[in-house]
């Protein structure tokens, strides 16, 4: 039994569930099944702030005869569109009525908030030493990234590209992280003969915005290098 929703923190509710599947089904003949004939029920509820059910939202029940391979039997709930803390609990009993085990998880639906940041290791560096700088997701939405970024020093009022500070090959790789992650770090040594001034680093990462819709956001992360 496992749940196929991302965590317990939702920002766009939907339907969600438990799957129900044979531990060892990868290694079973299709043609073979667990038999279980369980009832299982689930109950999805509205909590007050110290966590006292106020209202139950949703509801269902499925019997499950067998499952094998080609049948996973599903167990759905939905979620609604309101900010606040939930509880789900399901109760599995045998055909005669006893109750085999029960489970209860707290889910919060929070509303969809955009921030991301790009972290540097320190704001000031010498030379020798090396800058390292990753995405990070302090918002609710998922964020895509990949490795290359641009360094840009202050001269004369105006940013300007210091090609001598960035990386001349890069791994080609996409990376992804959820609500509360952070992702691969990128580095850089700040070389023998690097002016002493104020720096910035650029990176561009994707967000994720609604359900199938992405937008692209440039992060910078100010640094000096001391003389």
């Amino acid at each position: 039994m496992y749940l196929d929703t991302e965590g317990p923190v939702i920002v766009r509710p939907h339907q969600f569930g438990y799957t129900f599947s044979d531990i060892g089904f990868e290694h079973n003949p299709p043609v073979e099944t667990t038999p279980l004939d369980w009832t299982v029920a689930a109950q999805l509820w509205s909590l007050a702030s110290v966590g006292i059910p106020t209202e139950e939202v949703d509801q269902r029940q499925i019997h499950i005869g067998r499952i094998n391979d080609a049948y996973q039997p599903r167990l759905n709930l939905a979620i609604p569109h309101v900010v606040g803390l939930y509880r789900y609990d399901i109760q599995v009993s045998d055909r005669d009525g006893n109750k085999l085990g029960s489970y209860s998880q707290y889910l919060r639906v929070v509303p969809e908030r955009v921030k991301v940041r790009l972290g540097i290791n320190r704001r000031r560096f010498r030379l020798g030493q090396t800058v390292a700088t990753r995405p990070e997701d302090l918002g609710t939405n998922w964020i895509t990234f990949g490795e290359s970024f641009e360094v840009q020093r202050m001269n004369d009022g105006h940013w300007q590209r210091d090609q001598a500070l960035i990386p001349s090959e890069w791994l080609a790789s996409l990376g992804s992280v959820g609500l509360g992650g952070a992702g691969s770090c990128s580095r850089f040594k700040i070389s023998a003969g690097t002016p002493p001034g104020r720096y910035r680093i650029r990176r561009s990462v994707g967000v994720a915005v609604g359900r199938i819709h992405w937008v692209s956001l440039t992060l910078t992360a100010p640094f000096s290098v001391a003389p």
